[in-house]
């Protein structure tokens, strides 16, 4: 099992790397001194379960524990505090981590034991949810008639190419001329692209009916949004991208399913991404803005400047199963509008003059 040490005083970390070797417990200790670095190793890691110190030299009290759960909710999490911070640790327990440790107070077997209840009690949370889902995913279905016409319309397309491609290849099998051959081998390569394309309708079709209903967590927005840009890092170095942050200052907080919306801010940045590095930017940008636009709701814009997309085609972004891309299948932006609405909000996309995408939507702040 992998656990994720996030503790910054060297002491702790020996005193508990000691007591799990006391136990003859099978664990792989990862361990970093830093929010930041623990939420960057979620990814890359995938740890069984977090350890957590309140107290970090980047972050403290329960914002600690509020920033992790944000986008470890699957994870279960043992708080790690000190006797003045019980009362922060009681309120995290209520808000969804497993249990807490008071330092200087347990041993090897308590720590054991809390590991074990900890997980325990995570999976039963996650059954629970489950089954929720399962009565949402229900009432869903009774509306996927109309979506149901939609990948019949969409499949039709590349099901008729490969009909063609395919007569053509007979035809060119029928000839005596040997020049015909690279035709029939190019004429199955568009089969099998056409055919990946189908399948890939199919499964972000699954997708989308799987999303099950809105569960709610109180957020920092803008410290939501940086760590979740922490999980793109390396896609971002790679195509040598720069973000800029325009955050509002002293924002509100929101109640969001940090899942749901967790999907739209990685799809909208992702989004960004792949359009930058097919681009030829000798400077790629993205934008990333928070303006408290009313008593009643925070915008959030990310721009970009690579190629964008024709000003005719913006009102048709988010239908299901329209794309701009070659080999896209258009139902990431149909699943962010449904989340935004969903939330109460609005999404919509427009041109970023005089080069680039730029996509604007709304939360509320009383919800």
């Amino acid at each position: 099992m992998k656990i994720l040490l996030i503790e910054d005083n060297p002491g702790d970390v020996v005193l508990l790397r000691e007591m799990l070797k006391e136990q003859d417990c099978l664990h792989e200790l990862i361990v970093t001194d830093k929010l930041v670095h623990g939420l960057s190793l979620l990814a890359s890691a995938k740890p069984d379960l977090i350890l957590l110190d309140l107290l970090l030299p980047d972050s403290n009290g329960i914002e600690t524990f509020k920033r992790m759960y944000a986008l470890a909710i699957d994870i279960p999490i043992i708080l790690l505090t000190g006797n003045m911070d019980q009362s922060i640790a009681r309120s995290a327990v209520q808000e969804g981590a497993q249990d807490f440790l008071v330092k200087g107070t347990f041993d090897g077997k308590t720590l054991n034991r809390s590991i074990a209840y900890s997980i325990e009690r995570k999976q039963v949370e996650i059954r629970a949810q489950q089954h929720q889902q399962t009565i949402a995913r229900m009432e869903r279905l009774n509306s996927m008639g109309e979506i149901a016409l939609t990948l019949a319309h969409e499949l039709n397309q590349p099901l008729a190419a490969i009909a063609a491609y395919a007569q053509g290849c007979v035809r060119a099998l029928r000839s005596d001329d040997e020049r015909m051959k690279e035709e029939v081998i190019n004429r199955l390569q568009m089969i099998a692209e056409q055919a990946e394309r189908a399948g890939t309708i199919v499964h972000r079709l699954k997708n989308f009916t799987h999303q099950g209903e809105l569960t709610y967590n109180t957020i920092d927005l803008n410290v939501f949004l940086k760590d979740i840009v922490c999980l793109l890092q390396l896609d971002i170095q790679k195509a040598s991208i720069n973000i800029e942050w325009e955050l509002a200052e002293q924002l509100p907080l929101l109640n969001v399913d940090t899942t749901q919306l967790q999907q739209v801010i990685l799809n909208l940045v992702r989004n960004s991404i792949e359009a930058l590095a097919s681009s030829n930017n000798r400077s790629s940008i993205i934008s990333i803005r928070t303006t408290n636009v009313s008593n009643n709701s925070i915008q959030i814009d990310i721009r970009d400047n690579g190629p964008g997309f024709p000003p005719e085609k913006a009102m048709r972004l988010f239908e299901p199963y329209f794309t701009t891309k070659k080999m896209g299948t258009g139902i990431g932006l149909a699943i962010c509008r449904t989340i935004i609405e969903a939330h109460g909000g609005f999404i919509q996309a427009q041109q970023n003059l005089p080069a680039g995408a730029w996509f604007q939507f709304t939360l509320p702040i009383n919800r």
